[in-house]
């Protein structure tokens, strides 16, 4: 979903209006955001396919400020 909010997909513009509804809506409620551990990996690796790696790694550390970032062990505990 960040990545959608971040890239425009020309194909498929929808992607990136309902990415900057759901997370602009978190974000104005003030609700937290939590992510795996691989989050900011995958993000970095999404972004440098469609932009320059500095561009990436600003865009990386700017969402970092924004996300909660849990190990993947948490996660699958609270889930099961």
């Amino acid at each position: 979903m960040f990545a959608d909010y971040y890239l425009l997909y020309t194909v498929k513009p929808e992607r990136h209006e309902r990415a900057r509804t759901v997370l602009d809506s978190l974000s104005s409620q003030g609700l937290p955001v939590y992510e795996p551990f691989l989050f900011e990996v995958e993000l970095r690796a999404v972004l440098v396919r469609r932009i320059r790696p500095e561009q990436a790694l600003k865009i990386v550390n700017m969402t970092l400020n924004f996300v909660n970032i849990v190990s993947e062990e948490l996660i699958h505990d609270k889930a099961a």
